[in-house]
C-alpha cells in the first residue's frame, strides 16, 4: 500500500482538523486497497483512471 505521509502533511499544512485529516486518510486506503484488488497493481495517482472512479463509486453504493 502506498505511503500517504505526504498527503497527510499537505492536509496538516491546511490546518485541516484531525478528525477531517483522518477522514481523508481512511477515504484514501479504502480506495488504494480496492484499487488493488481490482487492478492487480498499487495505487498511482497516474493509474487510476475514469473508469476507476466510476466503478469504485458502484461499489461504494
Amino acid at each position: 500500500m502506498p505511503d500517504f505521509h505526504g498527503f497527510r502533511d499537505y492536509l496538516l499544512a491546511r490546518d485541516l482538523s484531525p478528525s477531517t485529516v483522518a477522514g481523508y486518510l481512511a477515504d484514501l486506503r479504502q480506495f488504494s486497497r480496492w484499487f488493488e484488488q481490482t487492478n492487480g497493481e498499487a495505487l498511482t495517482p497516474a493509474a487510476v483512471t475514469p473508469t476507476d472512479v466510476r466503478e469504485y463509486r458502484g461499489w461504494l453504493q
